[in-house]
């Protein structure tokens, strides 16, 4: 019996580190899916910050907006 690979699916996980003008340092990841993208933002307490959070909705845009270039 003989097999052959038919198709073949890649997803990427990003990371940024995101830095505020008073030092304090936030973590982006963004990984990819079929159907959407995962987004995580934690600040640098690791504590994880909600995704509808406005700062939260800050960074990850910057995000996409440097992933889109």
């Amino acid at each position: 019996m003989k097999y052959e690979i038919t198709d073949k699916v890649s997803y990427t996980t990003v990371h940024f580190t995101i830095e505020r003008e008073d030092g304090r340092e936030y973590r982006v990841s963004i990984a990819e899916n079929i159907l959407h993208d995962d987004y995580q933002v934690m600040d640098e307490n690791n504590d994880i910050l909600d995704n509808d959070d406005p700062l939260a909705e800050l960074l990850i845009e910057m995000c996409d907006k440097e992933l889109s270039k």
